[in-house]
């Protein structure tokens, strides 16, 4: 039995050598093909590369004949060594979208997602893995990148983007143009914008509203109402109807420089003629273009975001009333406030505060109170510009009964007041002589942690010298008291001194010496 099982193991072994001898040169014959066609597959694949490098050579000495003819490159426009992560296409193989779809949709939202979070450091990666699996992306998700650091005013890395997108073979279209002069007018950098707006033409667009008002913007924002204007009067020499966004920006134009009568023609202007405008809000049409993926679409989006017809809207009025404020013109200021309701406008907080201003800056207390009343009835909060100017204007009034019941209404409020507004409160308690009120709004200042300036030392020697029965001592133990802890005297300070202390005094302390104002 022991032999029989021997012999069994002996024939099973010999058995499994000749199929091991019979079967090896079919699997070796085997690997030989599948080498030989993986060779192939390999060298096939090397020419298709080659081919796409050939390709992406062509575009970037397109790219380099380009700079050669008067390209922004040449120009200055572009600046080398960019923080942001763009890239030079000639590092990628790109391919139209092919079985990648799915992955390269949900890519595309990704992309999208991150732009709207804010990240875009994100952004550039997810669009960098596009490249990567060879999808050409559209214009619109290069469009995306290049909004994002347009509205941080970053012209670099924007104008980088745009660089990329150029020589990958996306034609930018009229968003990226404007997208790319927003940047320049957020960074302060006119010229560029200038320059921009010429290779926008250069490159066979047409300048639209958006681009116009944003070189006029750029002009306003720093008071150069003649380039403006100039500006404006291209934009109709060109047929290009100007939107509400371009009169706005004139009327801030006027405003800076103080010109009431400027402001005022501009907001006639706004009113008188019928805009048929594309867009209503100049930075809601740059996103609206970003979201598009062609002219047509972007055309079609900004009909949808706003009427037939544009009417000057709040910011018309808030900028003629903030300059009618800034000029202390109350009278002007109150008018277009209420031309402003007239045409069915809700006012704003920034309106109020500037019709409120404009009140305190003539004195009429009276007047901003009830801007301020009205202003509470609309459930719009007030701040602190909003207290600090109808306390400024109690204080001139001498209406301290008001700015008292002003100064507890802003801290019932939650507003916790500053050094201006103890300030204010003083000097309204100081016309009327009211030391030891005037006295006690100061320990109570300086316990909440808020120093004595010299502001409220002019209060509280004007106290002193407005009594009926003069404060002398009170008046230079204050004053040394605060110049040893820093205080300035400035002018006024030295004029309550000399009233309160006395000539004879006032003008012993100035022969002591460290007293003058600094």
């Amino acid at each position: 039995a022991e032999v029989g099982k021997l012999w069994c193991w002996v024939t099973l072994l010999f058995l499994a050598f000749c199929m091991a001898n019979r079967c090896g040169p079919q699997r070796q014959d085997g690997f030989q093909a599948n080498r030989t066609k993986g060779n192939k597959s390999s060298k096939g694949q090397q020419a298709d590369s080659c081919k796409n490098y050939q390709h992406i050579n062509v575009l970037v000495s397109n790219n380099e004949r380009g700079k050669e003819s008067g390209s922004p490159e040449q120009k200055g426009i572009f600046k080398g060594g960019s923080r942001c992560s763009g890239f030079a296409a000639g590092d990628k193989h790109l391919q139209p979208p092919n079985a990648h779809a799915d992955r390269s949709i949900a890519q595309k939202r990704s992309i999208t997602l991150a732009i709207q979070i804010g990240d875009q450091r994100k952004a550039e990666r997810l669009l960098k893995e596009l490249f990567d699996a060879g999808v050409v992306p559209d214009v619109r998700l290069c469009n995306l990148v290049i909004n994002s650091y347009a509205r941080n005013g970053d012209v670099a890395c924007a104008e980088n983007w745009f660089m990329t997108m150029r020589s990958m073979g996306l034609t930018p279209n009229k968003a990226s143009y404007n997208m790319i002069l927003d940047a320049c007018v957020k960074a302060d950098n006119v010229e560029a914008a200038e320059r921009w707006f010429l290779r926008l033409i250069d490159d066979g667009q047409t300048p639209d509203e958006v681009s116009y008002a944003t070189i006029i913007h750029a002009h306003a924002k720093h008071g150069a109402t003649q380039k403006a204007t100039q500006w404006l009067q291209h934009m109709l020499n060109a047929g290009v109807r100007p939107n509400v966004i371009a009169y706005n920006s004139l009327i801030v134009a006027c405003a800076r420089n103080g010109d009431i009568v400027g402001a005022e023609k501009w907001a006639y202007a706004a009113e008188s003629i019928a805009l048929t405008a594309r867009v209503s809000n100049h930075t809601a049409s740059v996103n609206a273009c970003a979201k598009c993926d062609d002219e047509s679409l972007a055309g079609r989006q900004r009909e949808k975001m706003c009427p037939s017809k544009v009417e000057p809207n709040l910011v018309t009025y808030s900028a003629m009333i903030g300059a009618c404020a800034k000029a202390g013109d109350r009278i002007r200021a109150e008018w277009w406030h209420k031309r402003m309701l007239e045409r069915g406008l809700q006012p704003n907080g920034h309106t109020f505060s500037s019709v409120i201003t404009a009140c305190a800056k003539a004195g009429d207390v009276v007047a901003a109170s009830r801007y301020l009343d009205d202003m509470q009835r609309a459930q719009i909060p007030a701040d602190r510009v909003v207290y600090g100017s109808i306390l400024n204007a109690c204080a001139k009034a001498s209406d301290a009964e008001r700015a008292k019941k002003m100064f507890e209404q802003m801290q019932s409020s939650g507003i916790q007041p500053n050094a201006f507004h103890y300030a204010a409160l003083a000097q309204s308690l100081a016309h009327t002589g009211n030391w030891i009120e005037v006295e006690n709004l100061q320990r109570t200042m300086i316990n909440s942690g808020i120093p004595l300036d010299e502001h409220f030392l002019y209060a509280l020697l004007l106290a002193y010298s407005r009594n009926r029965t003069r404060q002398p001592q009170r008046a230079e133990a204050a004053f040394l008291d605060a110049r040893a802890k820093g205080v300035r005297a400035n002018k006024h300070v030295l004029t309550c001194l000399r009233k309160a202390a006395g000539m004879v005094r006032y003008k012993e302390l100035m022969a002591a010496g460290d007293v003058l104002p600094q």
